[in-house]
């Protein structure tokens, strides 16, 4: 089985690629969303509490995202912690996941932060799923309740595309104008004749 990451800066649109390849039967774990499920789980919960108080929970001992964001965006050692802490819980999960799969050629593992945790070596494959800036920025503020500047903050904790780039196997194009299902049915033939 071929171990593929897919990544993207904000707004670069991973969620619709990732979703076109599961109609291609492709198994897709989703790192983000296993991330958001561990915040409550006993020994992760009892850590980031000790670390950061009751302030990033409530009452019901779930995470409230936007204040561990603002948190973390505005402190690199806070995102240290959070970072150290999560990922590794994340990649063991997908370890799991992974034993539960038969007969798949590849898969792919969604993460935003797969080349800033130095995670990619994991992987057999990398695809960056590329799109324009001000585009991303107008996905980010359509979607979400977050301001420009928490927007830009953010994404300035993410390596540049360019960098991305230069690391990737391969390129999806995201810029609304260049069709996705070409260029993610080459790369699938690709991976399907490399197994």
């Amino acid at each position: 089985m071929i171990k593929v990451a897919i990544t993207g800066n904000m707004g670069s649109g991973k969620s619709i690629v990732c979703f076109l390849f599961e109609r291609l039967k492709v198994p897709v774990f989703y790192a983000d969303q296993e991330a958001k499920k561990l915040y409550s789980r006993p020994d992760i919960y009892q850590k980031m509490r000790l670390y950061f108080g009751r302030s990033v929970y409530d009452k019901q001992k779930d995470i409230i995202p936007s204040k561990l964001a603002k948190r973390i965006f505005n402190k690199p050692e806070d995102l240290t912690f959070v970072n150290n802490l999560i990922h590794p819980a994340v990649y063991e999960r997908f370890e799991e996941w992974l034993k539960e799969l038969k007969g798949s050629k590849y898969i792919l593992y969604e993460a935003a932060i797969l080349f800033e945790t130095k995670s990619e070596s994991k992987f057999d494959k990398v695809i960056l799923v590329s799109a324009p800036e001000f585009l991303r920025i107008e996905r980010i503020l359509s979607r979400d309740k977050s301001s420009l500047k928490a927007i830009k903050s953010r994404m300035e904790k993410q390596w540049p595309e360019e960098k991305k780039n230069a690391h990737s196997d391969f390129v999806i194009i995201n810029d609304g104008k260049t069709m996705l299902l070409p260029q993610i049915l080459k790369i699938h033939r690709s991976l399907l004749e490399s197994y």
